[in-house]
């Protein structure tokens, strides 16, 4: 079993988010400003996440994943249209981080 990529980035960002929005605040260890990006770039992620993982399934195609038992091909880890939702997703957060700092 294996986690695919947008979940990957879902738990690396609710992590993070956990950390400089929930425990850094209350021990008085993490800065507003960095609270403010990380919830940010932290919601970009959580909302791709469906995209993503529609796209990781091929739903946007018209055969969707059974192009991959015609060929006698094993379902790939990162399918091409969930490599260009996760391109777009990580160009998105980075610019919402740059816009923030």
């Amino acid at each position: 079993m294996w986690l695919p990529i947008p979940d990957i980035l879902n738990l690396l960002s609710s992590i993070a988010a956990i950390w400089f929005c929930v425990i850094g605040p209350t021990d008085g260890y993490v800065r507003p400003s960095a609270t403010r990006l990380v919830f940010s770039v932290a919601f970009v992620f959580l909302a791709f996440h469906p995209i993503n993982v529609a796209a990781h399934y091929r739903l946007f195609s018209k055969k969707g994943r059974s192009i991959y038992p015609e060929r006698d091909r094993d379902y790939p880890y990162v399918t091409d249209q969930e490599l260009v939702t996760v391109i777009a997703t990580l160009i998105f957060a980075a610019a919402v981080a740059s816009a923030l700092m």
